[in-house]
């Protein structure tokens, strides 16, 4: 096309199967690209939710035949050194003059390890599109705001799908229960299965996890997270390794008192939204769902043992695929309900706030937010535990006569510092000095002095000593056998003394 074709007359010969592509101006192509792309929304108007999927796939195989040429460097408007002007959206990512005398060069040998010239005589126009944000990426980085601090900045590399701001929002509510239960469920190694950029990876570390490892199948993208965790002093401690779904299971993992190695493995099937729910039609797994369902099976298929006794899932996703397919069960619902391998422990769940364009995977098409989803969609957190483990968490759910938590096991260092921070105002507010009560304790504790304390000081002997509560309890027991010791010696000494008559009896003969 030399741009004097009519865009009519260019989404007809698209409609037909016919590829497009550009004499010698990328303007041609960029104008094509937006023309078609209204003309398709316009004849297939989004006026139902299932509308949606409809005008996804269409839009999906038009956009597929819009091409530009693999040399792209020589059309006319890519680039003018003198003029220090181009044509393209890479005027939105970098400076004018810096892409006209340096950045275009590396752009084309960025663009060579990806599509080598030898091999491809074009790219589609969405294609060249994604190579320029992900050059931007390469060379300036990401940030990824709210969920990780403006200081982090990720390069992921060519194919990586940011999170965008609704896609964000799972993560956010991911944040906030990692940052409340990890202390107490004592989650300390974690492992994210599809880590793709590391943002999941990431913000799991950044809530205090000490031990992050990510599992990724492309390794490229193993290798761009590793180098984007070696740039920050504050993901030093993250890992990343190259697996289909989950790490190969070493030898003993599943055998000994700490079966598994994970106290949580975090899962976003989701992440790659829509487009996850047309893949995946002949999964071994779920042969007969859609792909987001087959995920989410081949995942609870696979994860358990990985899972230490007592270790917990959090799945992040949201509630498009309920939306789209309001008749087909619940995938995770169905698997706690029929398939009884895992029990909820905990569900977060928020109104989404980003009512824009929904982004789906990496290359195809935004999805409009029709306007029945606005007030519909939702992000959630799911958290679940093995059934093998309800008499851990049976306190938890409520169980009749199960025992609360162990708190000597469940106990940690900020817990600690925070009981103290309240008996220390707790004391202040009596009108007693916590000096002195703290001397007193440390000196009765060296001492085993068995003289009696007040409730205040063996109220800070408990906060500070662990042990100290086993004594209490040991002492109480002995209290309680010896009460009934007593009470045994009494009636034994009773049935001795009134062997022919009652008690009653015998006080009655005695009065008369």
């Amino acid at each position: 096309m030399d741009g004097s074709e009519s865009i009519d007359s260019v989404y007809a010969l698209l409609k037909r199967g016919h590829f497009v592509a550009p004499l010698n101006r990328i303007e041609v192509i960029h104008k094509v690209s937006l023309g078609v792309r209204a003309l398709c929304r316009s004849e297939y108007p989004v006026l139902a939710t299932q509308d949606v999927l409809t005008l996804y796939l269409r839009e999906k195989e038009i956009l597929g035949r819009v091409l530009i040429r693999r040399d792209f460097w020589t059309l006319m408007d890519f680039n003018d050194a003198e003029l220090n002007q181009s044509f393209g959206v890479q005027n939105l990512y970098f400076d004018n003059y810096k892409w006209s005398q340096v950045l275009w060069r590396r752009f084309v040998a960025y663009v060579e390890e990806y599509f080598p010239v030898a091999e491809h005589t074009h790219l589609l126009y969405g294609e060249y599109v994604q190579l320029i944000r992900s050059f931007s990426s390469f060379e300036q980085g990401t940030s990824v705001k709210p969920a990780l601090p403006k200081a982090i900045r990720l390069h992921p590399p060519y194919g990586a799908l940011m999170p965008s701001k609704f896609t964000q929002e799972p993560i956010l509510l991911l944040k906030r229960w990692l940052l409340n239960f990890r202390g107490p469920l004592m989650l300390h190694k974690a492992l994210v299965v599809n880590a793709g950029s590391a943002v999941l990876a990431f913000v799991t570390k950044l809530c205090h996890v000490p031990m992050v490892r990510g599992v990724d199948p492309r390794p490229r993208f193993v290798e761009a997270c590793r180098k984007d965790a070696a740039r920050s002093p504050k993901l030093s401690n993250v890992s990343f390794q190259v697996a289909e779904m989950f790490p190969d299971l070493t030898d003993g993992m599943d055998e000994g008192p700490r079966k598994g190695k994970y106290d949580l493995v975090v899962f976003y099937p989701d992440e790659e939204i829509v487009s996850a729910l047309w893949d995946g039609e002949n999964d071994p797994y779920a042969p007969t769902s859609q792909g987001y369902a087959g995920k989410l099976e081949a995942f609870f298929e696979a994860v358990g043992p990985h899972l230490v006794e007592n270790g917990v899932i959090a799945l992040c996703c949201t509630n498009i695929h309920a939306l789209l397919f309001p008749d087909a069960p619940h995938p995770i619902e169905y698997e706690v309900k029929l398939n009884r391998r895992f029990v909820i422990l905990d569900y977060y769940d928020a109104p989404a706030r980003y009512s824009g364009k929904i982004r789906t995977r990496f290359l195809e098409p935004a999805i409009e937010c029709h306007p029945q989803w606005e007030k519909k969609l939702r992000s959630e957190v799911w958290i679940l535990h093995k059934t093998e483990s309800i008499g851990h968490f049976g306190f938890i759910h409520g169980i009749p006569g199960a025992k609360p938590p162990n708190m000597e096991k469940w106990r940690t260092k900020t817990m600690g510092l925070e009981r103290q921070k309240a008996l220390k105002d707790h004391v202040r507010l009596m009108g007693g000095d916590w000096g002195d009560y703290k001397g007193r304790l440390l000196r009765m504790l060296q001492e085993q002095t068995e003289e009696p304390e007040d409730d205040v000081a063996e109220s800070i002997r408990i906060a500070l000593d662990p042990t100290y509560p086993g004594v209490l309890a040991e002492g109480a027991r002995k209290a309680v056998e010896a009460g009934e010791k007593e009470k045994q010696e009494f009636h034994r000494s009773v049935a001795l003394e009134f062997c022919d008559c009652s008690p009653r009896e015998a006080f009655r003969r005695r009065s008369f």
